[in-house]
C-alpha cells in the first residue's frame, strides 16, 4: 500500500512538472518563432529538437523516480523485517526468563522433611499396634467357629397334622368329587381312609389294593399292575352341604 502511494504521489509529480515544462516549450516555440518570422520570414516551424531534448529527460527523471522508490521500499522493509526479528527474540528471551524463574520458584517451594526419632517411634508403635488387632481378631474368629462347631445342629422337622378323627368312604361321585357313603365305621366297601385334622379338613389314602376303576375320581394313578406300591395322601375339605370334596387328589402308584 505504501509504495503505491509513493510511486502515485511520483507520478503525479512527474506529470505535472512535465506539463509545466511542456507549456514553457510551447511558450519559447511561440516566441522563437514569431523573432524567426521577424527576422527571417521564410521559417514556418518552431524548432523541435529541443522538445525531443526535454521530453527525454523528464521519461529519465521519471525512470530515475520509479528507482528511487523501489530502492527506498526495499530497504525499508528490510529495516522493518530486522526490527520483527529483533522484537521477536526479545520477547523470547523475556519468555524463557519467566519460565526459568517459575522453576526455580517451585524448587524453592518444595520443602525436604526428615522423620525424627519420635516420629520414627510413633510409626513403629502404630505397626505394632495394627498387628496385634490383626492378632487378636483372628483368634475371635477361631474361637467363633470353634462354638459354632461344637453346637448342636438343630433342624426344623415338619410336625404332622394331628388326626383328631378317622372316617371311611366307599366311592366318589364323577360330576363334583365328592365322596359317598362317608361313615366312622369301615366295612368292605371301604375304598378311602379320611384323616381329619380338624372339623372341615382331611387328608385321605386308598385302602389296600383296590381296582383302579374306583380310583379314577380321586387319585392321581401311576404305573400299571394290580398291587398298590405307595400312595401320596390327598386333601379333602367339607362342603357347606355337609359332604366332604377332594380338593387334591392323591397320587398312587401301581406295581
Amino acid at each position: 500500500m505504501k509504495k503505491t502511494l509513493i510511486i502515485s504521489l511520483l507520478i503525479a509529480f512527474s506529470v505535472v512538472f512535465l506539463s509545466s515544462c511542456d507549456r514553457k516549450s510551447n511558450n519559447n516555440d511561440v516566441v522563437m518563432y514569431q523573432d524567426s518570422v521577424t527576422q527571417n520570414p521564410n521559417t514556418s516551424k518552431p524548432n523541435k529538437k529541443n522538445n525531443t531534448v526535454i521530453w527525454s529527460a523528464l521519461i529519465i527523471s521519471l525512470l530515475a523516480n520509479a528507482g528511487f522508490t523501489m530502492f527506498c521500499y526495499s530497504r525499508m522493509k528490510e529495516c522493518l523485517e530486522e526490527r520483527y526479528d529483533e522484537l521477536n527474540k526479545r520477547y523470547e528471551e523475556l519468555e524463557n526468563s519467566i519460565n526459568w524463574n517459575k522453576h526455580q520458584s517451585s524448587k524453592q517451594s518444595i520443602v525436604k522433611y526428615e522423620l525424627s526419632d519420635a516420629d520414627i517411634n510413633m510409626i513403629v508403635d502404630r505397626v505394632l499396634e495394627c498387628k496385634r488387632l490383626d492378632r487378636d481378631e483372628k483368634e475371635s474368629s477361631i474361637v467363633t467357629v470353634k462354638q459354632t462347631t461344637e453346637k448342636p445342629i438343630v433342624t426344623d422337622v415338619p410336625q404332622k397334622p394331628m388326626i383328631i378323627k378317622r372316617m371311611y368312604a366307599t366311592a366318589t361321585k364323577e360330576n363334583d368329587n365328592t365322596f359317598i357313603r362317608v361313615t366312622e365305621q369301615s366295612d368292605d366297601d371301604t375304598v378311602y381312609i379320611l384323616s381329619l385334622t380338624d372339623d372341615n379338613n382331611a387328608t385321605f389314602v386308598v385302602s389296600d389294593n383296590i381296582l383302579e376303576d374306583y380310583l379314577r375320581n380321586a387319585c392321581n394313578l401311576i404305573g400299571a399292575g394290580n398291587n398298590i406300591e405307595s400312595c401320596e395322601p390327598g386333601v379333602a375339605e367339607k362342603t357347606s352341604d355337609g359332604t366332604w370334596k377332594v380338593v387334591k387328589k392323591a397320587n398312587v402308584k401301581f406295581v
